[in-house]
């Protein structure tokens, strides 16, 4: 990649850093949360997920199970508006919790063509994840 070919990528992930609200790819309406090593085993049936903001809840969210109520995967039901400083609450039926933070979009490209500013990361604890096809994993 030439020096230039670099600034332009440089300007293009700093343009996405200031989003303030999460851009899901075209055809992505919804957001999945999937369950793996450590979480893999929750009780996720009647689990509770809030969306937080300026540090209140703004919303309980729906979800359904993707496939059955024994998947490790849920999609949720709502258009959720998400903004980079919200964070999602996932209180399970043991009363134990996880919370997922600092959500940033991230340049998107097809071959080098830059599409735009998508979802592309979070954090789960203290560690950083990135997204799937609109799939947050929590491990």
């Amino acid at each position: 990649m030439s020096e230039d070919e670099c600034s332009v990528r440089r300007k293009k992930e700093n343009q996405c850093g200031n989003d303030n609200v999460i851009n899901l790819r075209q055809g992505q309406e919804q957001f999945f949360l999937s369950f793996t090593g450590q979480y893999e085993k929750k009780m996720l049936t009647g689990a509770k997920i809030e969306q937080i903001r300026n540090g209140k809840v703004i919303a309980e969210l729906p979800y359904d199970f993707e496939n059955s109520a024994a998947s490790n995967v849920i999609k949720l039901n709502d258009q959720l508006s998400l903004h980079t400083t919200d964070s999602l609450k996932i209180r399970f039926n043991d009363e134990k919790e996880v919370i997922l933070y600092d959500f940033k979009n991230t340049p998107d490209y097809g071959g080098k063509r830059f599409l735009g500013c998508s979802f592309g990361s979070y954090k789960v604890g203290q560690k950083s994840m990135e997204t799937k096809n609109a799939y947050l994993y929590i491990y």
